[in-house]
């Protein structure tokens, strides 16, 4: 009367298996940053930043 107790086992391997190669997955494609992507991600602070914005809201002020 193995039967029953075959299934959990087998879906609770595949469970396991599926979280550790997503965990593993995640490791892979966030380890290698390229530079191109990193310089876009600081013109974006730059340009979304608490300095812009107040920059922004002065030239709106003195343009009228």
């Amino acid at each position: 009367m193995t039967g029953p107790r075959l299934v959990p086992k087998r879906w609770r391997l595949s469970a396991t298996s599926f979280a550790a190669s997503m965990a593993m997955a995640e490791r892979v494609y966030a380890a290698p940053t390229d530079p191109c992507g990193q310089a876009v991600q600081v013109l974006q602070t730059a340009f979304t930043g608490p300095i812009a914005t107040g920059l922004a809201l002065v030239a709106i002020v003195v343009a009228g």
